[in-house]
């Protein structure tokens, strides 16, 4: 039981860094917008906690290769989140876990002792 329980632990954490990041990742509205502005136009990016000036044209660049490392990141994760997933519901099978109000929501709990 405690193998089972580190492994809905593990997933919840990485559920939890999906959501975080699709939370705070607002990168394609900043370039859609970026997009719209001339390219000399001054706009400031906050790096390291601090406001830095720059022009549209510097900061574009920089933003989309932000998104991308986000994009991968997002990626591992999933696939991370599916491994895991598949993993626990192995684990599950295998030592015959069923879990009443999730895996079988209707059973009463006479026949889920008996299956």
């Amino acid at each position: 039981m405690i193998q089972k329980s580190m492994m809905r632990d593990y997933l919840l954490v990485l559920w939890t860094y999906v959501n975080t990041i699709l939370l705070f990742c607002c990168c394609r509205l900043v370039l859609q917008m970026l997009e719209k502005l001339e390219p000399d136009r001054k706009c400031f990016r906050r790096v390291g906690g601090a406001l830095v000036e720059k022009t549209v044209k510097e900061v574009v660049p920089a933003i989309g290769t932000t998104k991308t490392q986000i994009t991968a990141t997002l990626k591992a994760l999933r696939e991370q989140l599916d491994t895991k997933t598949k993993e626990l519901l192995e684990y599950k099978k295998t030592h015959r876990i069923v879990v009443r109000g999730v895996d079988a929501p209707d059973m009463p709990y006479d026949e889920l002792v008996a299956s």
